[in-house]
């Protein structure tokens, strides 16, 4: 692979974040109905899910902001489009 091609540690560790934030996720939206979960809202969650034991908010929030940049997650700051009124 040209180097050029290979990802650098904080990007693999980026990576390992994201696949242990999106696990988290899936799992516990799967057990409480289905409703999506923003994997650093879990931090507010006591016991910490099991899969982001060892990582930080701050390292789980960037492992998120690439996921939703690769479409994997929707993002949590996008706004509903207003409705516009007839006249």
């Amino acid at each position: 692979m040209p180097k050029s091609c290979t990802p650098s540690t904080a990007e693999a560790e980026r990576i390992e974040v994201a696949i242990a934030a999106l696990a988290a996720a899936t799992r516990i939206s799967a057990n409480e109905g289905g409703a999506a979960i923003y994997p650093p809202d879990l931090f507010q969650r006591s016991p910490l899910p099991r899969e982001l034991r060892g990582y930080t908010r701050e390292e789980v929030e960037a492992a998120s902001q690439l996921l939703v940049r690769l479409g994997y997650l929707e993002s949590p700051m996008r706004s509903e489009p207003t409705a516009t009124v007839a006249a």
